[in-house]
Parts: C-alpha cells; structure tokens; sequence
C-alpha cells in the first residue's frame, strides 16, 4: 500500500477510481482503487518516461471522458489511458504547467500557468485557446462544479461554462484557494484560512468560523467536499492536527475528528483499559472488546497515557502543555504544565511523567531565550509537583536528557554524552539517580547501541531500550546487556536487526513491541515485532519477516504500536483506530 504524502484529483470510471499525488517526496502517476469498497492502492507499473527518469514533474489534475483517463501535470504533461493501468504520453503542445483538467459538455478542459487553456474530445489531440486578456496568475487547481468549470487562483475564481469563456470574481482576498464544493443550491469556496459562501457562485460572503478557530492564527483549510447532504472541510490549527468542519447550509460550521486517528498508546489501571491518540482522541473499555470514546477536553495530540498506582489516576500527554488526568478513564480534568516559576518558558511537548517519593516529576521540551542568531532556543526541561497540578522547573538541561523513570525508591534519569570536540554526541549515555528529584548523582554510563528510545522501571527493575540494545539493571548502577533469539533458532540474533520501543509485565512475563528491521522483504522500518521474556534478559522475538506463516501476528504486529496488559488479555492500539486482543501475545483477534 502506498503512503501519500497529498492528494491532488481523483477520477472515476469503468468502474475503477484514479488518484493523483505525491508519495514519499517523488511525483506519482495515478494509482487506482480496483473498487468504491476496496481501500487499498495498486501502484500501476507502466509509467512513462516523464516520471520514471528524471524529468521530475508534479502531476496535478485527472478526469475520464470518451471512454478515457487523462491526466495532466507540469512542463505540459499528457497521459492518457482506457483501462487506468497502461498509460502513454500525448503532445498538447504546450510545454507550461497544466494546473487541472475536467470533462464536461463532451470534451476535455485543461488549464495551466500563462493563461494556457487547452481543449480536446478525445484527449489525445489538442487545441489551444488563448484568451484576449491574461488570465490564471496563480492557478492552482481546476474543478467541474454544478456544471460549471471553476479555475482557483490566488484570491480570484475564473468561471467558464464552456472552457472558451472565462469571467474573473474577485473575493478581496489574498489567500490562496484551497477547494469549492456545490450543493442544495450553495457553493462553498474554501482558502488557506477563509470559507466563503454563494448561491450563484458569483457573488462570494465570508461566513463567521466556529470562535476556536476564528481566533486562532495557526489555522489553515485544506478541501471542501459536499457529501450526504452537508459541506465537509478538512482543516487543521494549533490546537489540533486535523478535522472535520461540517455544515448542512455553508454558514453554521462544527468541528468534528477524523475517527480514523492513530492510536498511540494504552494503559491498563482501575480495571479500565485506556487507549490515547491523535488530536485528542481517547477511547475506554473495561473489557478490552467494547470500546467506547470519550472527551479529554483537548485537541493536542496524546502520545502517551500511563496508570500511575499510588494515586490512582490515569495520566495522558503529548504535544503541547496539556496534561489530562482521570481516576475512571471517563471523566478528565484538563490540566497544564507550565512551570511558575519560569513563566519565559513555553513548554511544547511533554515526554514521561512519574511518580515517587512524594513528588511528580514531568521530562518535557520547550522553548525560552534566543540562541546567537536570534530563533527560539530549544531546551529539555525536568519539572516538578506536589500534586500533579502546580509546576515548578527544576533543571535546563544542555545535554538532550533523554530517559526518566521511578523505581526501587530511585528516579533514574539518562543524557547523552557529549564533548566540546564534538559538534554530535557519542553513542552513550550517562546515568543519574535522584530520591527527591532535585539533587541528582551521576551512577555509571552505558556504550554502544542505537539512540535511545525509553527508560522504564518494570517489576523491580530497570530497563533501558536502545534500538535492540536493552540493558537491565535491578538498582540503576550494575547494568546487563539482553540477549535474543526466536522460536526457532537457538542462536543469538544479531543486534540491530530490530528496534523496540515499549515494555509491559504481565505478572509473568515481559514483553516488548517495536520494528522488525528486516521487514517483509528485507527492507527497513516496514512491520513489527514482539518480544517475550521471563526476565528480562533473554527474549525469544516474533517478527513478521520470521511469522510469514501466522497471518495474524504478522497482521496485528504490522498495525500495533503500543500494547497494555490487564483483566489476564493483552491489548493493542495502533494506526487507523485499530484494536486487538491476544490471551497469549501470540494469537491476536481484531476487535476494532
């Protein structure tokens, strides 16, 4: 399946969808969808010189018409193909950008840069219109609306019925126009941060945004669509990464989440299971089966949530200064992590919060002071609480302090080291311990591995995750390597054929999750993996490059990115809102 980095067009026909965009950075020529149900993508092979060489180019428009896909791009490109999957390239003559194309009243209308409007009923030849007066200065997109061709431009629509005749609207702005959408006799007109709204597509009213988003400066709109008798616009702001704005009329607006955000995390406590994720997302269960969503108050998207024992309370956290807690999982209390007594501190994202001794203590970073040239100097902060609520900055950390956890009466803290003859640090870290989370003592250093990914305090030891390097110690001063092999082989793997991210105890076992490295077909970071261990020093890993066999793990392993264990049943949470269940790690059913 191909991951796009945006979506440009899409065309239907002969029972087949076209989509245009950008994949991984490199142009992309169509990639179609085999039927409306199905929401995988092929990637077509034939795919012309234009390309596949390195005459790079964006391809920005497709329709079908007279039994044809036509698809057009920059430096006048023209594909054509019948089927969706064999393309060829045609001349328009015409080597500037060609911006969109539609199919309307038994012919082809594309559009580019220079004023450039090209005709054709077939698609394979063309003719050149050239208008009496200049039009498309910024033309970005090209849409068949209502029957009607509308041309976005930067602040001004171009309307056409036919392709030949152009009449220019201006909507006294100076944004560029984002999408247009028509229905129950409303256009819709979105740009960069306006929506605007028309009966006649004419004459254009700027409607009154939702006050969270009126007042937000960060906000940017990205498409509009009519669907199921309501407008829908993507949108995205500070507060939230992305949503929905949905409006039965064009004026009145709501905000609604995708429902299809990634889950990043779960925790188990109170005999509740709590999953967190994207733009504020959080669902509950107390059986791990029945989900059910709930409201944490925030947008900010959560990246972790922990179930801190000695005060019975969940806590989830992530992007931003919000921090939310509960005792149930269903009813939260918004809360903000702003040190008082560093208020020229923004803090920007918080990373582990624990608990110990009296006292939380918050690994975060912010933003404060300038550097040399004048931007923002970015710091890593540890901060602590008497009650979870009121914060105070203990420390800036200069080195990138990486680790934080709480165990055996110690929080352990880990940074990386770093010399003055070296503009990056080296692959090692120094360890500190602290019982107040004030004064703290350098307790020994470990060499080798990949970045770090987590320290963690596991049933009565600790654990440092380092790509597949894991060391564990029982007191945070005398550290052992780990050791892995799978179910099949009694030979040690080789270190950096994976890379773990998070540890559980199930009361009987450890487990892990993390990336397979050699992937399904020997390629980097393409699927997951599961280790289990009695004690944490030898591990036997399940990975989908070695489980191709058991369809389940490999499937459930591929989407999962965290796991929780509680109620004597595993549960993971990954991408796309998916949910699964596993008695054993090894044996998963899809429950979401």
């Amino acid at each position: 399946m191909t991951i796009f980095n945006q979506f440009f067009d899409v065309a239907y026909g002969k029972g087949k969808y076209v989509v245009i965009g950008t994949s991984k950075g490199y142009p992309l020529i169509p990639y179609l969808i085999p039927g409306a149900e199905e929401l995988g993508f092929a990637e077509v092979p034939d795919i012309p010189e234009y390309v596949s060489g390195t005459n790079w180019g964006l391809l920005r428009g497709v329709a079908f018409g007279s039994g044809r896909f036509v698809v057009v791009g920059d430096k006048g490109v023209v594909l054509v193909s019948e089927d969706g999957e064999r393309w060829r390239r045609v001349n328009p003559g015409v080597e500037e950008d060609l911006m969109g194309v539609v199919f309307t009243r038994g012919r082809f209308v594309a559009a580019g840069k220079d004023s450039s409007i090209l005709l054709s009923e077939d698609g394979l030849r063309w003719q050149r219109i050239r208008p009496q007066r200049p039009l498309f200065y910024e033309l970005s997109a090209l849409h068949l609306v209502n029957g009607r061709i509308f041309a976005l431009d930067w602040g001004t629509l171009f309307v056409s019925v036919d392709g030949r005749d152009w009449e220019q609207v201006d909507l006294n702005s100076d944004e560029d126009l984002r999408g247009i959408a028509y229905g129950k006799g409303t256009y819709v007109l979105v740009s960069k941060q306006s929506i605007f709204v028309s009966s006649d597509g004419n004459r254009w009213a700027k409607v009154i945004l939702p006050p969270e988003l009126a007042a937000d400066a960060q906000r940017e709109f990205h498409g509009v669509a009519y669907f199921k008798g309501q407008f829908i616009v993507r949108a995205s702001s500070s507060s939230f990464e992305e949503a929905f704005l949905k409006s039965v009329d064009g004026k009145s607006w709501g905000i609604h989440r995708t429902g299809f955000e990634t889950l990043w995390s779960v925790a188990y406590g109170n005999g509740t299971f709590v999953a967190v994720g994207e733009r504020g997302t959080a669902l509950v269960s107390r059986d791990g089966e029945t989900w059910t969503p709930v409201e944490l108050g925030t947008w900010a998207s959560l990246y972790e949530v922990v179930f801190i024992g000695e005060q019975n309370r969940f806590f989830a956290y992530g992007w931003g200064d919000v921090v939310v807690t509960s005792r149930d999982g269903r009813s939260w209390e918004r809360r903000h992590l702003r040190p008082q007594n560093a208020e020229w501190i923004t803090v920007e994202r918080v990373y582990r919060i624990v608990y110990g001794n009296g006292v939380y203590l918050a690994l975060a970073q912010g933003e404060g002071g300038q550097d040399e040239d004048g931007t923002p100097k970015t710091l890593r902060l540890l901060l602590s609480s008497k009650d979870g609520r009121s914060w105070s900055l203990i420390k800036v950390f200069e080195e990138e302090f990486w680790g934080l956890a709480y165990g055996q009466g110690l929080f352990l803290g880990a940074h990386y080291v770093r010399t003055e003859e070296q503009a990056e640090p080296e692959r090692a870290s120094n360890l500190v311990a602290s019982r107040d989370g004030v004064n703290w003592n350098r307790t020994g250093i470990l060499w080798g591995g990949l970045w770090p990914q987590g320290l963690y305090s596991v049933a009565g030891k600790f654990l440092v995750i380092a790509g597949d390097y894991i060391y564990v110690s029982d007191d945070g001063v005398r550290w052992t390597m780990a050791n892995f092999t799978d179910k099949t082989d009694t030979d040690l793997l080789e270190l950096g054929d994976y890379s773990f991210d998070s540890v559980i105890y199930t009361g009987d076992q450890f487990a892990m999750l993390g990336w397979d490295n050699m992937g399904l077909y020997g390629t980097s970071l393409t699927g997951g993996v599961l280790a289990l261990s009695k004690d944490a020093l030898y591990w036997i890993v399940y990975s989908i490059s070695k489980e191709r066999g058991n369809r389940d793990l490999t499937k459930s392993l591929t989407e999962m990115l965290a796991i929780a264990y509680g109620q004597g049943k595993f549960v993971g949470v990954g991408s796309a809102h998916t949910i699964w269940i596993s008695m054993d790690g090894l044996k998963w059913k899809k429950v979401r």
